[in-house]
């Protein structure tokens, strides 16, 4: 069991619009904090959609870049 409580069983979240201000400012620092405090299955995954021309290199770039904007306690390690 996490700090948290009991863990989610692995599960895959969807998000449409992965590239969009409501997934950079609110969805992925949400998953952020609850894998920090131990609340997310680790065979959990996240899957996105967008219309953006974005290689998966610069997408997860711009998204890392949005979870260290938003969460004032990011961890490297994490």
């Amino acid at each position: 069991m996490s700090p948290a409580g009991p863990r989610a069983p692995a599960c895959a979240f969807v998000i449409f619009g992965v590239t969009g201000d409501l997934t950079q400012r609110k969805l992925l620092p949400a998953l952020y904090r609850l894998h920090l405090k131990g609340s997310l299955h680790p065979d959990s995954a996240i899957i996105g959609h967008a219309r953006s021309d974005l290689t998966v290199e610069d997408l997860r770039k711009r998204l890392r870049e949005a979870v260290e904007r938003e969460v004032p306690e990011f961890d490297e390690d994490a």
